[in-house]
């Protein structure tokens, strides 16, 4: 039996990093949409994107990173009309 449970796949579960890496990585995908997007608020959200993004490289707190994906959110919230901020913050409300 023991033969037979170790060759089932077991999911991990994922860690925070990983998990904050993969919301990043799917924001990205529609960095070249903010300047029309976020306006003036365009260069804010790159500027903590690539803070969140170095803050995973260095394997620092996951408090700071939330901090920051949530100014990500409120960015988005500010947006109106807009489906990809929308997305972002339907994304960031299960974090």
């Amino acid at each position: 039996i023991s033969l037979i449970l170790s060759l089932i796949p077991r999911k991990m579960p994922k860690s925070a990093h990983s998990q904050d890496l993969e919301i990043i990585q799917k924001i990205k995908k529609y960095e070249s949409f903010f300047d029309d997007e976020y306006g003036e608020n365009a260069s804010e959200m790159r500027d903590k994107i690539d803070e969140i993004e170095n803050l995973l490289k260095k394997k620092e707190k996951p408090s700071r990173i939330k901090i920051l994906l949530n100014d990500i959110k409120n960015l988005s919230i500010g947006v109106t009309g807009s489906v990809i901020a929308s997305g972002i913050v339907t994304l960031l409300s299960r974090v």
